[in-house]
């Protein structure tokens, strides 16, 4: 499957050059930019999303993402619990948040998050991995007390 941003951005911008407002296709642009790491155009459309749908739990895991591919981890944390709140069983927004956590040293938060995140979605390589890695950090954190 070929990666096809360039195409994507060209009908997503035009299609807002006809409808300025429209929050699924700033989601959408919001998260081509986010797959072409370019974090702050991407904050850009997902917060217009935002503005028009505040409550939609697929920006606001988008954007707590993003925050953390921007090294912002309040904000990430932020936005991927609200995206939970909203929305309790999506895989990817706990293993996001449990990717955040695990960044933050918040190791026990990190793999109750894995944990629920592999009860959904059992064969997520990234999942496993990310979990894979805590349990070795925890492991030398306790080999060294």
């Amino acid at each position: 499957m070929l990666n096809k941003y360039d195409e994507s951005l060209s009908d997503l911008n035009r299609s807002l050059e006809i409808k300025p407002d429209d929050a699924f296709a700033l989601r959408n642009r919001g998260e081509t930019h986010r797959m072409l790491n370019k974090y702050n155009e991407s904050l850009s459309d997902l917060n217009r999303s935002l503005e028009i749908e505040p409550d939609d739990a697929f920006t606001l895991r988008n954007r707590g993402e993003t925050y953390r591919m921007l090294n912002i981890y309040n904000e990430s944390l932020s936005d991927l619990n609200r995206s939970l709140e909203i929305k309790p069983d999506d895989a990817f927004a706990l293993s996001s948040r449990g990717e955040t956590y695990r960044i933050l040293n918040k190791y026990n938060e990190s793999l109750s998050d894995f944990n629920r995140s592999l009860e959904i979605k059992p064969n997520d390589a990234f999942t496993l991995s990310r979990r894979g890695e805590t349990y070795r950090i925890l492991r030398n954190t306790t080999n060294h007390f």
